[in-house]
């Protein structure tokens, strides 16, 4: 189906300042995450970046794999629509033989999912952060994590510092295979831009890169129509 995106919220998710027209949407988005992303000595100290790479032997060349399948499989109107795992890894094969890279970093909220390309790509060297209960990020059917955070099941600040540590850690990647329409594989590919200083290689598994999440997929060329993926 087809849904209706008002006018004014796509002006609104499009803007860019009139002076930095001619570098697009996508150069003024990477500018405002470098600016919020530039941690204070506390937050850096506490992320510890150094130890997490130690700790899983955080190497390059490597793929950054974003794999999301929690809170969103259950709620929104992609509700019953996560896309499978085996979608995943066929880009993490496809990429891997492209371009000679043999680990993979991957960031999920799935706990199934490293098991899971670790046994369909045995070849493969998969690594994730271990110092965050992934099952604390499945949810019920209905479910939606902000009010799991709000009524106090989750830590807020557990799950800023993990969300962080995939973030920086996808963005260091040397490519990166995610969905554009979830928010932190967006994220993820602008930062890793912005450190790079280049268009590092990527696939989407859900659509292109775009501008919010109602607008990800099979845009019409007059606006306000955007399919929902």
């Amino acid at each position: 189906p087809t849904y209706c995106v008002p006018e004014t919220i796509v002006e609104h998710f499009h803007y860019v300042p009139t002076a930095f027209h001619s570098k697009g949407v996508f150069w003024w988005r990477m500018a405002q995450l470098e600016f919020l992303l530039n941690l204070n000595a506390p937050t850096s100290k506490e992320l510890d970046l150094e130890q997490v790479r130690r700790s899983i032997n955080f190497t390059h060349p490597i793929i950054g794999l974003h794999v999301r399948r929690g809170d969103s499989c259950h709620t929104t109107l992609r509700k019953n629509k996560c896309l499978p795992l085996d979608k995943h890894r066929d880009e993490v094969r496809l990429m891997s033989e492209r371009y000679s890279i043999k680990k993979v970093f991957l960031a999920t909220d799935d706990t199934s999912a490293l098991s899971y390309l670790q046994g369909e790509l045995p070849d493969m060297d998969f690594i994730s952060l271990s110092s965050f209960d992934r099952g604390k990020l499945q949810s019920g059917d209905g479910v939606w994590i902000e009010n799991r955070l709000q009524d106090g099941e989750l830590s807020g600040h557990e799950l800023l510092l993990f969300t962080l540590r995939d973030l920086f850690l996808l963005s260091e990647s040397d490519a990166f295979i995610g969905h554009f329409a979830s928010n932190l594989s967006r994220l993820a590919y602008l930062r890793a831009v912005a450190q790079h200083k280049k268009y590092i290689p990527f696939a989407s598994v859900d659509g292109p890169w775009c501008y919010h999440w109602r607008m990800c997929c099979e845009l019409s060329s007059t606006f306000p129509y955007s399919h929902v993926c």
